[in-house]
């Protein structure tokens, strides 16, 4: 998409490092209206406004308020807050879906363990080699998402460590090394084989559920703005 928007046969024009500060709002005969955003330059170190009749925010979610999060490091909900200050409604930003096995590298770029992992036989484990999911759920390893976040969650509260450990090195190592190429090859980089010791992980704030309340195609309250991605609440997740 990047690569599209820089296309010389685009007419699209890309401001790096510049930060929308706040939306442009006016009062029409028809209501209230958006006609653009305010800007600030890092560069150049200066303000400035870009009108428009129709603005879209894609700043992506709230998830970097957590510690442990798999966002961006911009997801810090700046187009919630500024939707949110021009009188546009939000809702639901209480639901927040946590992934229950991060890879457990504090200060480096999150890396996703993915679930296959575990519908593939891998089992959580407390340091001390404990079953997480043996009495937290029916399903055990198997169950859903919020069941294992929610599981491991408690487990570390209780115990005051800082992670789990997921084990599939009971698996045969090139099967390992053929099903989960990506991440064998990303934790070895990071200093371990997984097909050998056990995978360190945590719960991690993933997606934010709530947002801008806005239609299904976009279009919020505030006429001339737009809403699409993490920081729509469209009604579909």
């Amino acid at each position: 998409l990047i690569n599209a928007c820089r296309s010389k046969k685009q007419n699209i024009d890309v401001y790096r490092d510049h930060l929308v500060l706040d939306l442009i709002t006016f009062r029409s005969p028809d209501g209230d209206a958006c006609a653009g955003a305010f800007v600030f330059s890092e560069g150049e170190r200066t303000f400035d406004a870009f009108y428009a009749p129709v603005t879209m925010l894609a700043t992506g979610g709230v998830c970097q308020t957590y510690y442990h999060n798999t966002n961006p490091r911009i997801a810090t909900g700046d187009g919630v807050a500024m939707a949110y200050r021009a009188g546009v409604s939000v809702a639901n930003m209480e639901f927040v879906q946590f992934h229950p096995t991060l890879l457990y590298t504090p200060g480096r770029w999150p890396f996703l363990i993915s679930e296959a992992v575990r519908g593939e036989g891998g089992r959580l484990l407390t340091v001390d080699g404990r079953y997480v999911m043996d009495d937290a759920h029916e399903m055990k390893d198997l169950a859903p998402r919020d069941v294992v976040a929610r599981a491991i969650d408690k487990e570390l509260k209780e115990s005051g460590e800082e992670y789990v450990m997921l084990n599939i090195s009971h698996r045969d190592e090139n099967y390992i090394k053929k099903r989960f190429p990506n991440i064998y090859k990303e934790c070895l980089r990071r200093g371990f084989d997984i097909t050998t010791r056990d995978i360190p992980v945590v719960p991690a704030a993933h997606y934010s559920c709530g947002g801008v309340i806005s239609d299904i195609y976009g279009e919020t309250e505030l006429a001339g703005l737009y809403v699409a991605g993490e920081v729509a609440m469209t009604g579909m997740h």
